[in-house]
C-alpha cells in the first residue's frame, strides 16, 4: 500500500433539514457574524429568509453581504472583507456554491490585513497541500452553507478568486480555508435551475474522476471517488426528469465526497484549463469550462492510466466488463459525452464549435489552440497557439453572425479574425450587458 496523508477538518452536517441546526452551530463561535452570499434572485431568496429568521430567534446579531458574482474578483472580496472587519465580527457564515464559500474562505483568513498583498498570494499558495502561515492577523471561522451539488468547496483548502489586475482566475490555498462546520441540506437544492444542477454535478464529477487518477489518494478516499462517480452518473439524469428530494440527497452527497477527494487527491489538468478558459467571463461557469475540456483530455490522457479508465467504465456500464482494459479504456469518453449529452439544458446554437479548438502537448506543456480548420490554408497543422495561461479564446459572444468581443483581449480578437469571422469590438461594460451565445459553448450544458 502507498504512504498517504488524509486531511479533512470540518464537521460536517449531512441530510434534509440540516439549516435547522445553524443557530446551535453558530454560537459555538461567537454571538456576531457577516452573512456571505451571491447576488439576490428568486432561487437563493426563499434560503436566505430562512437562515435570517433561524439566526434572528435565537439573537444572533449578523450583518448581510449578498454581493458575491459568479467567479468572484479580489475586488468583491476586499469589500466583503471591509464590511466584516467594521462590524467587528466573531465568523462568517457562508451560503452559496463555489464562489460565495471561496469569498468566505479569502474574508475569514485575510481578517485583519490591512496590506492585502493578491499577487503574492497567488504566487506564494499555489500548492494544495503546502502548510502556509497566517495571512491575516487574525483569522476567523466559518460555517459553509453548500445550496449546489457541485463545487465541492465547502470540503477543501482552495479558494479560486479572479484577479482584478489579470484577470486571471487563480487559486489560493490553506489549510486554514476549511471550514469550522458545514451544513450539507438538500432541501436547498431543490430550487437549483436545471442548468446549475447540470453543470454543478459535471464539476463533482470531475473532482472525484481527477483526484481518483492521481496518486495521493488513500484507499478509502479511492472508493469514496468511485461511489461519488457512479451516483452523479445515475441520479443526474433522474432529477433533471424529475425533482425529487431523495435525488437531491443522493446528489448532494456525491457532491460531498468528491469534494473531500480533491482535497486530499488534487486536481488534473482540466482544471487549471478550465480556470483559464472562465477568467473573466461572465456568462461561463466552471462546470460549463470543464465540459469543454474534457473530451480534449480524456481522448489523449486514456493511455496513461488505462487501468483506472477501464475500471471506471466497468462501474457505470456492465457491458464493458467484456471488452478488454484497452477497450473499455478507450471508449470511457464516449460514455462522458454521452452523459453530457442526455444532461444538457441549453439548446444547440450556431456559431463556432468545439472543432475550432484543440487540447495538445508541445514541450511537455498542455497547450490551448484555436484550429483553423474553417480556411483551407490552414486545413493541415498549421494552428494559432496560445498557451494555457493567456487563453481567452472563448470570452466573447456570437450575434447574427458576428462574433462580439471585449476591447482588450488582443487574443481573442487575433483567433477569431484568423478563424475568418466578422468581429465587432466592445467596451467591457457594454459586453456584460449583452444577451447571446457563448461562441466555444454549443454542445454542453
Amino acid at each position: 500500500m502507498n504512504s498517504f496523508d488524509y486531511y479533512m477538518p470540518p464537521r460536517i452536517h449531512y441530510g434534509s433539514g440540516s439549516l435547522n441546526k445553524l443557530s446551535e452551530i453558530v454560537s459555538r463561535y461567537g454571538n456576531r457574524c457577516i452573512i456571505i452570499g451571491p447576488e439576490m434572485n428568486q432561487f437563493i431568496r426563499p434560503i436566505y429568509e430562512r437562515a435570517e429568521k433561524i439566526l434572528s430567534s435565537e439573537g444572533i446579531n449578523f450583518k448581510c453581504f449578498y454581493e458575491v458574482e459568479p467567479n468572484p474578483s479580489t475586488k468583491t472580496v476586499l469589500k466583503a472583507k471591509k464590511i466584516a472587519e467594521e462590524y467587528n465580527i466573531d465568523l462568517i457564515v457562508a451560503i452559496g456554491g463555489g464562489s460565495t464559500i471561496d469569498t468566505s474562505k479569502m474574508v475569514a483568513s485575510l481578517y485583519g490585513n490591512q496590506n492585502v498583498d493578491f499577487t503574492q498570494l497567488f504566487k506564494t499558495n499555489d500548492y494544495p497541500f503546502g502548510i502556509y502561515p497566517p495571512i491575516g492577523p487574525n483569522p476567523k471561522p466559518y460555517v459553509a452553507i453548500s445550496t449546489t451539488s457541485g463545487t465541492g468547496s465547502q470540503c477543501t483548502q482552495a479558494a479560486v478568486i479572479t484577479d482584478d489586475v489579470s484577470h486571471q482566475k487563480l487559486t489560493v490555498f490553506h489549510q486554514n480555508h476549511f471550514a469550522k462546520e458545514v451544513i450539507v441540506d438538500p432541501e436547498l437544492m431543490l430550487s437549483l435551475p436545471k442548468g446549475l444542477t447540470a453543470s454543478t454535478a459535471f464539476d463533482a464529477f470531475t473532482h472525484a474522476f481527477e483526484s481518483y487518477l492521481n496518486h495521493r489518494l488513500a484507499p478509502h478516499t479511492m472508493f469514496m471517488s468511485e461511489y461519488a462517480i457512479k451516483t452523479i452518473f445515475n441520479y443526474l439524469p433522474k432529477v433533471l426528469k424529475e425533482n425529487k428530494i431523495e435525488y437531491r440527497e443522493e446528489l448532494a452527497y456525491a457532491d460531498t465526497l468528491a469534494g473531500q477527494c480533491l482535497a486530499n487527491g488534487g486536481a488534473h489538468l482540466p482544471h487549471p484549463i478550465s480556470e483559464v478558459i472562465g477568467s473573466s467571463i461572465t456568462s461561463i461557469n466552471h462546470g460549463q469550462a470543464l465540459a469543454i475540456v474534457y473530451p480534449y483530455f480524456m481522448d489523449y490522457h486514456w493511455k496513461n492510466e488505462i487501468d483506472k479508465y477501464a475500471f471506471i467504465a466497468r462501474a457505470l456500464d456492465s457491458s464493458y466488463e467484456s471488452k478488454t482494459n484497452e477497450e473499455a479504456a478507450r471508449q470511457f469518453n464516449e460514455i462522458v459525452t454521452k452523459f453530457g449529452y442526455t444532461s444538457s439544458t441549453v439548446p444547440v446554437t450556431e456559431g463556432l464549435h468545439l472543432k475550432d479548438f484543440a487540447i495538445y502537448l508541445e514541450n511537455n506543456n498542455l497547450l490551448v489552440s484555436a484550429v483553423m480548420n474553417e480556411r483551407p490554408e490552414f486545413k493541415d497543422f498549421n494552428r494559432f497557439v496560445v498557451p494555457a495561461e493567456e487563453v481567452y479564446a472563448i470570452n466573447s459572444l456570437y450575434i447574427n453572425g458576428t462574433v462580439i468581443v471585449p476591447k482588450g483581449y488582443p487574443i481573442t480578437q487575433k483567433i477569431i479574425e484568423d478563424l475568418g469571422y466578422p468581429i465587432k469590438l466592445v467596451d467591457s461594460n457594454e459586453f456584460k450587458k449583452i444577451d447571446g451565445s457563448l461562441t466555444c459553448l454549443s454542445l454542453r450544458f
